[in-house]
């Protein structure tokens, strides 16, 4: 049997079910990931992509079980309720949850350049931790050397550039450190 065939096999209702509950199983699935790996941070769209999925299955089974209809008035309805739900969602509820929140957090690109402690050590090809200072608080973020040497805890980097949320960092001299007595007798 092939993929035509099963399609045509299976009745417009399945289908439904199947994208009404793949939707809330990815959606569960993203916001498990959000709370413990930052992902979809980036205002992604997947969450808008999953309500679609939930609204298009459930308006189409309401299409075609409470308002009567038939096939092609339901895929109208699942499909049109879906795009609108899904866009009102990700335009005004999910972009300005994310404005609001990136308007308190720092940028990352605002750190390129910027001082930072290693909290964790910073192995020859391990990632580490640097822990720096904001106007907004303390953070700490995962780091890697930029040269791929080892860098010990409790020393000063520069953060050099980021990728997603690892910062490329490499180690100051003593000279080179913020607050030492060779830079100040510079200044």
């Amino acid at each position: 049997m092939d993929l035509l065939e099963f399609l045509q096999s299976l009745q417009l209702v399945t289908v439904y079910w199947i994208v009404l509950g793949a939707g809330f199983f990815l959606l569960a699935f993203a916001f498990l990931l959000g709370g413990i790996f930052d992902f979809g941070d980036d205002g992604s769209m997947l969450p808008a992509i999953c309500l679609f999925m939930v609204i298009f299955g459930a308006m189409g089974i309401l299409g075609l079980y409470l308002f009567n209809l038939g096939s092609g008035g339901s895929v109208v309805l699942a499909a049109g309720s879906g795009t609108v739900g899904s866009l009102v969602f990700y335009l005004a509820i999910w972009k300005g949850l994310k404005s609001r929140e990136s308007s308190l957090a720092d940028h990352r690109e605002d750190l390129v350049g910027e001082t930072a402690e290693v909290s964790i050590p910073i192995g020859p090809k391990s990632l580490g931790q640097i822990t720096y200072t904001t106007p907004s608080g303390r953070n700490s973020a995962p780091a890697r050397s930029a040269d791929g040497s080892a860098i010990e805890q409790g020393e000063i980097v520069e953060i050099i550039r980021y990728h997603g949320t690892t910062f490329l960092v490499r180690a100051l001299r003593a000279s080179e450190a913020p607050g030492s007595i060779e830079r100040k007798k510079e200044q």
